[in-house]
């Protein structure tokens, strides 16, 4: 991702299993000088967005660019997060296919979710606390739903105060949320060991703790209002 390659190394997982891993959600992957690359067409035209960036223009006329992702249902995509968690790919990939193949039309409606006996689930393969985080998120979605209609009046901190309110839910789940199925154009995944370690090379970044916090944060400045197309460049061939 930025993320395929630096995301999947965090992650150890071998090129085939970092396809997995994004074709679960939706991503289209494909190849490009030995890296796997997410949703990227060839060519240079975003390096003027980075005037104020030498290393960012250097990555952007070298590297494909990043596109949008395919639309995705938001609340599914939560789902398929919290049963992803700690999981190899492939695991987490037989797990998702028996979770949907309990529901009608392989969709997991939220009461249908809440009304599923906690045993089924977890035959599924589902941890017991797995089982709450999902059962929280259909709980939440039932209340105000969890769908394009209702998230895109919000802002990006606006929708992860209101989704890590979910017992199970974290920001960086919904941070991947804003980039990939909505698109979100300015969002900064700090939490996100892959891409840090990515920026932390590829700027030379010295400083350690709260000190180096404070730098990423300060190079990611100069990305707004692109952050988000920042990141995922970060993380592409170099």
């Amino acid at each position: 991702m930025f993320y395929l390659n630096s995301y999947a190394q965090y992650k150890g997982l071998s090129s085939d299993e970092g396809i997995d891993f994004l074709q679960r959600f939706g991503v289209e992957v494909q190849r490009y000088k030995g890296n796997l690359i997410h949703n990227y067409i060839p060519t240079p035209a975003m390096a003027g967005l980075w005037n104020n960036d030498p290393v960012m223009q250097r990555l952007a006329a070298s590297i494909p660019q990043p596109q949008p992702s395919a639309v995705q249902d938001p609340y599914v995509y939560l789902l398929r997060a919290i049963i992803s968690q700690q999981l190899s790919t492939r695991v987490a990939s037989v797990i998702c296919e028996r979770f949907l193949n309990l529901f009608p039309g392989r969709y997991p409606h939220a009461e249908a979710v809440l009304a599923m006996p906690a045993e089924t689930l977890r035959a599924a393969g589902l941890s017991g606390q797995k089982t709450s985080y999902l059962k929280n998120i259909a709980a939440l979605h039932r209340s105000t739903p969890i769908d394009p209609a209702h998230l895109e009046a919000l802002s990006d901190e606006e929708i992860i105060r209101h989704l890590t309110t979910i017992k199970g839910v974290g920001r960086w789940t919904v941070e991947m949320l804003l980039m990939f199925p909505m698109n979100r154009p300015d969002v900064f995944p700090i939490d996100d060991l892959g891409i840090r370690q990515s920026i932390i090379s590829l700027y030379g970044v010295t400083e350690t703790g709260k000190a180096q916090l404070q730098k990423l944060t300060a190079i990611a400045e100069n990305w707004r209002p692109h952050r988000t197309l920042a990141a995922n460049t970060c993380g592409g061939p170099g």
